[in-house]
């Protein structure tokens, strides 16, 4: 009954695992790009963005920020670059959490990519425009949740680890119970085979003392017959010499 439960416990950690990382990763993170009315390369980079919609457009959201006609816009990323102890003479200007992008080139497809990927996955993306622009520049309570559920997530997978460990291990000692058990079985039975065979031999013996015995009775019964003879003999020469006398 206790092995049961330790692999009920098991199972439901191996279930609820992958439930689990998928909850902290459900919602999607966002990119800001900084860019001007008319710029070629933010065009080149809205192209991009648009082309990664069906393969990517699960994880981000894209914010556009228009800098050249808009003046808030223009201080908002001259404040986020200040945050990022960065220098921005141009546009576009990509942000994905932490990581930024200054102008835009095809060789930056793939970086942009990733950092979409491991900022949706992470669990813990923290939007740093959308704090620049409120003013609260500090990491928010959304880490220390993060690394609750990361903690979460190892105890339940150490607890389901755990279980299906001992399980196995408790089937292993069974198992070798159970061969031992049989060896022994074996054993017997072939020790009982053996006895049956060593009784038979034992039984033939008197079958030959009782030939011998035979050999012994027909040697007396001839033995017997030779003085019957020996005095037929003698009867013979008898009359002979009586009748030889008579004459």
């Amino acid at each position: 009954m206790k092995k049961l439960k330790l692999l009920l416990v098991g199972l439901i950690a191996i279930v609820l695992l992958p439930l689990t990382i998928g909850a902290q990763s459900n919602e999607k993170i966002t990119v800001h790009i900084f860019r001007g009315e008319g710029c070629g390369y933010c065009a080149a980079a809205l192209s991009f963005f648009e082309g990664l919609e069906d393969e990517y457009g699960q994880y981000y959201e894209l914010e556009e920020h228009e800098v050249w006609y808009d003046e808030d816009n223009a201080n908002l990323m001259s404040n986020v670059a200040a945050y990022f102890n960065e220098e921005v003479s141009g546009v576009p200007y990509i942000i994905i959490g932490d990581k930024t992008f200054q102008g835009y080139t095809e060789s930056y497809n793939d970086e942009i990519k990733k950092a979409i990927k491991e900022a949706y996955e992470s669990g813990n993306f923290e939007d740093r425009v959308k704090q620049v622009q409120s003013g609260n520049t500090t990491t928010s309570n959304k880490s220390d949740d993060s690394n609750a559920t990361t903690i979460i997530i190892i105890a339940v997978a150490l607890v389901g680890f755990v279980a299906l460990f001992y399980f196995a291990r408790d089937n292993q000692v069974e198992e070798g119970e159970v061969e031992k058990e049989e060896k022994v079985v074996e054993t017997i039975v072939e020790e009982e085979k053996k006895s049956p065979a060593k009784k038979t031999t034992t039984k033939k013996a008197p079958a030959k003392k009782s030939s011998t015995t035979k050999t012994t009775t027909k040697k007396t019964q001839t033995t017997k017959k030779a003085p019957a003879k020996t005095t037929a003999s003698t009867k013979k020469s008898s009359s002979k010499t009586t009748k030889k006398s008579g004459k």
